[in-house]
């Protein structure tokens, strides 16, 4: 047993402390033939970085070692792994049900003392999910909504072009500005260009109104309000709620111009459209298809949602902690990826971390609750993985991986495949889970009485999106 941890019967140094709430606490305390083995690799550890006069390198006897640095000096070196490795045995020992990583807390090291702060799976009684049933009704395309969309598409093909009137709203104006509060000027651009538009204000609310009215040439002086909260840079938040003072000049003014909504507007979107009828017809598809979408997805989440609200959950404080945790990095890399760092986008918002925390705290709870109480519903429903998706998903995944930048980085193929590995196991979850939702949205839909089902088939022609006619 030499180097292994092997709890004593009966477990004289281990207290376990009532279950509450799905969560238990281990109080620890090792004697000398339970640190013996870790001592020892410590000592392995040791020997090999350190001189001692007389003895060649990794050489030294361990008294002679733990005569010069001391037995806790040892115990320290060795600590960390020494009381995780502990409390993953004694858990094993126990057969306690783990459901995340122990928050482990080092008391003392002479002698060795801790305690572990274990979580437990969360405890599910599930509800009679037999009985759901979703009133969500399917939506149709309105005239208007087509209509809608052929006037983004006219947007799309418009032109901009020099006008000598008054500014209006809707025109694009290059103007040279100054704004300035106290007599301190915090801002001075030159040839800005901006869109006229009221309810989109890009300086500050109301400038756009003030500056309708001018023509190309003429200057304006005027005053306006600032927001309370408006900062004029990342660290300035003290001209917020002052009276500003601004002077424009307008250098040219554009309005834009639509194509007209005929025949031949249509034919040049593309798709092959020979007349205006037949672009909204297909217009009108493809919106009927997306609402089919949304309702499928809201549908889904529904019969989800009704599951947790019939079902009976205990969720381990620890595991929320855990889970609010991977949300807050969640949040720092999505900010990171528009180069925002989380304490000036806590700024921005006028909040602390720990308001952001609690804000978040109530998703972390959902979010386990529902992984919890489906991965139940897969379990009662004996759903199986389809290893086809699986096969076909991962194959879709190391086809995508580029060659060139994978030499470049460096990437050695043992970490490559731990990382394919991986990729698959969540891969094989998403589709467990996805597999769930469908059979519980398939029982909703079961449930939904006959009169109210939609029977009207919907058209299976598809046609690409707006977004790539506007590209064209």
């Amino acid at each position: 047993m030499h180097g292994q941890f092997v709890p004593r019967n009966p477990l004289l140094n281990i207290t376990q402390q009532e279950e509450l709430a799905r969560q238990t606490k281990l109080e620890i305390e090792l004697d000398d033939n339970d640190i013996e083995p870790y001592l020892n690799k410590s000592y392995q550890r040791v020997v090999q970085r350190i001189n001692m006069p007389g003895f060649r390198k990794g050489k030294a006897p361990r008294a002679i070692i733990e005569k010069q640095f001391g037995k806790i000096y040892l115990i320290n070196e060795i600590a960390e792994y020494m009381v995780s490795d502990v409390t993953s045995k004694i858990i094993e020992e126990k057969k306690l049900d783990l459901g995340g990583l122990p928050r482990i807390s080092l008391l003392s090291l002479d002698p060795v003392k801790f305690e572990a702060t274990v979580p437990l799976k969360p405890l599910v009684e599930i509800g009679d999910y037999k009985t759901i049933t979703i009133d969500i009704n399917a939506k149709k395309v309105k005239a208007s909504d087509v209509n809608d969309q052929i006037e983004r598409l006219r947007e799309s093909q418009s032109t901009w072009e020099p006008v000598t009137r008054k500014a209006e709203l809707e025109d694009i104006v290059t103007i040279d500005f100054t704004a300035q509060v106290d007599g301190e000027v915090f801002i001075e651009k030159k040839d800005a260009i901006i869109i006229l538009d009221s309810e989109r204000e890009t300086i500050v609310p109301g400038f756009c109104n003030k500056v309708v009215g001018l023509e190309k040439g003429k200057n304006k002086r005027f005053k306006i309000v600032l927001p309370d909260d408006y900062m004029s840079g990342p660290t300035d938040d003290k001209i917020g709620g002052k009276e500003a003072s601004f002077e424009v000049k307008v250098t040219e003014i554009k309005e834009r111009l639509l194509p007209e909504a005929n025949d031949e507007f249509a034919k040049s979107v593309g798709d092959g459209h020979v007349d205006l009828k037949e672009l909204k017809k297909s217009i009108k598809e493809e919106l009927q298809q997306e609402l089919n979408r949304q309702h499928a997805v809201e549908f889904e989440n529904a019969a989800v949602t009704q599951l947790v609200e019939k079902s009976e959950i205990t969720v381990p404080e620890l595991l929320i902690e855990h889970e609010l945790e991977h949300i807050m990095n969640e949040r720092r890399q999505s900010l990171s990826k528009m180069n925002v760092e989380l304490k000036d986008f806590l700024s921005y918002s006028g909040k602390t971390e720990e308001e952001f925390k609690e804000e978040l705290r109530q998703d972390s709870t959902e979010r386990l609750k529902r992984t919890y109480i489906l991965q139940s519903f897969i379990d009662k429903e004996n759903l199986e993985i389809d290893e086809a998706q699986v096969k076909l998903r991962l194959d879709q995944l190391k086809a995508s991986i580029n060659p060139a930048e994978l030499r470049k980085s460096g990437l050695k193929p043992k970490e490559l495949q731990q990382r394919i590995d991986e990729a698959e196991s969540k891969i094989r979850g998403d589709i467990q889970f996805e597999s769930a939702v469908k059979k519980l949205s398939d029982i909703a839909k079961s449930n939904i009485p006959s009169n109210k089902k939609d029977t009207k088939t919907t058209s299976k022609k598809t046609s690409k999106t707006s977004k790539e006619r506007q590209k064209k």
